[in-house]
């Protein structure tokens, strides 16, 4: 049991790799874009077909499709806040 517990506390995992390091900048940089445009579609094409959208304030939100089709993208209708990163 003891070796179980210790077991969860090896430590911190490896850091990623510079090809998924690039790979997870270009789909910030993908959303932060899409989010600064209003495009909700674009925005959808980054969620899984079956996602769970949890925006606060909102029902949640299943599947991707439901998203972006329904009107309820986060972007829709608001330019008051732009993102930014890096």
């Amino acid at each position: 049991m003891l070796a179980a517990i210790l077991g969860g506390c090896a430590g911190r995992p490896p850091a990623p790799d510079a090809a998924s390091r690039g790979a997870i900048a270009a789909t910030v940089d993908r959303y932060v874009a899409a989010s600064n445009e209003g495009d909700a579609d674009a925005l959808a094409d980054l969620y899984a077909d079956d996602a769970l959208l949890l925006p606060p304030d909102h029902e949640p939100i299943h599947g991707r499709e439901s998203w972006s089709s329904g009107g309820r993208a986060p972007t829709k209708g608001s330019r008051s806040a732009r993102f930014g990163w890096r």
